[in-house]
């Protein structure tokens, strides 16, 4: 890492690389977009590229969710020439983009060892457990499967679909890896990494054991798929969500407007299957949900087709239940309610 950097300590990349492709493309207008995680650090990046480039700096104030939230619109709307995208891995199935996008992961430098050999004991000897993490943390795989080996452990360690970039990696809106690693003989999970979306999303999927290790509170915690008091208040808000629509006779079905939250098929899909049981029905597209867009919807319940975090992080800011595409059919006595889960975009 550039020692310049001091406001950048807790994580790992080579500026130089950054320079060298902004370079490249002989630009004289750059694009910076962070997640919130990495606002603090906005300002000393800006200047960086300025001094090294010589260029106009624009920093989009646009909350950033991740590389399905690509802000490549809107730079090229303002004359942009790249964006740099901090924070997020690429998602390699989204390749086109409307001008050229440099991903910046920011790795973490955070020591896994001490948090993942406090976790070998929610683990019993030979049990095959499967890895996962985000971005910040792919680069410790390799320590992290030999930490297990050592517990008398196996680890098991696998890729999901095209939406990921790295073995062991998993999305807030995608689980696949962890599928897989099951298919590859996975008994349980051990997610290093911070927050509780991740795992709980897994551990819902998946129903099975997720062994949540954070690095950054050095705090070892179990989330387990089928009972546990974070999966069941999770679960008592979703199934509240699904009663408050119970009444509804109309629905509005949000399509998203970015690239990598676009799922207009799956929209149409919904529409076709809530006009089969007779109740009206219209389709809105949507960059961003926020209370006030939707103020003047008439419809009793809303279904988004967007990143599937806002209805399960957000529900308590919308007056209307926002319901997830598995959650309408639910409602709609198309599917059980024991084959609930999260909402994956795949």
């Amino acid at each position: 890492m550039d020692s310049n950097l001091n406001n950048l300590k807790d994580y790992e990349f080579n500026f130089s690389e950054v320079i060298e492709y902004a370079k490249k493309h002989k630009v004289s207008i750059v694009g910076i977009q962070l997640p919130e995680g990495l606002r603090r650090m906005q300002n000393v990046l800006a200047e960086r590229v300025k001094c090294e480039l010589g260029c106009e700096v624009i920093i989009s104030t646009e909350p950033c969710v991740g590389a399905c939230d690509i802000a490549d619109e809107e730079f090229l709307n303002l004359g942009a020439d790249i964006l740099l995208h901090f924070g997020h891995s690429k998602i390699p199935c989204l390749s086109k983009t409307s001008l050229p996008v440099f991903y910046i992961e920011c790795r973490s430098n955070m020591d896994v060892e001490n948090v993942v050999n406090d976790s070998l004991n929610k683990f019993v000897n030979g049990e095959k457990v499967g890895i996962l993490t985000t971005v910040q943390h792919v680069h410790k795989v390799n320590e992290i499967s030999n930490i297990l080996s050592k517990g008398k452990l196996t680890p098991i360690v696998s890729k999901g679909d095209c939406r990921i970039a790295y073995p062991a990696q998993v999305l807030g809106c995608n689980f696949s890896t962890a599928r897989e690693e099951i298919k590859n003989g996975a008994d349980s999970f051990l997610f290093v990494g911070s927050g509780y979306f991740h795992p709980l999303g897994v551990a819902i999927s998946t129903k099975r054991k997720v062994i949540v290790a954070d690095p950054y509170s050095n705090e070892v915690k179990e989330i387990d798929g089928v009972n546990n008091e974070i999966v069941n208040k999770i679960m008592r808000q979703r199934f509240g969500a699904i009663a408050k629509a119970k009444d509804a006779k109309s629905f509005a079905i949000l399509v998203g407007t970015k690239k990598g939250q676009s799922r207009l098929g799956c929209a149409l899909e919904l529409k076709r299957m809530i006009e089969k049981h007779s109740f009206q029905v219209f389709l809105y597209s949507v960059g961003r949900i926020e209370p006030e867009y939707l103020r003047y919807y008439n419809e009793d319940a809303i279904v988004s087709t967007l990143c599937p975090r806002v209805a399960i992080d957000d529900f308590s800011r919308f007056n209307k239940p926002i319901l997830t595409p598995i959650e309408l059919q639910i409602l709609l006595e198309e599917k059980d309610w024991n084959e609930f889960a999260f909402d994956e975009i795949i």
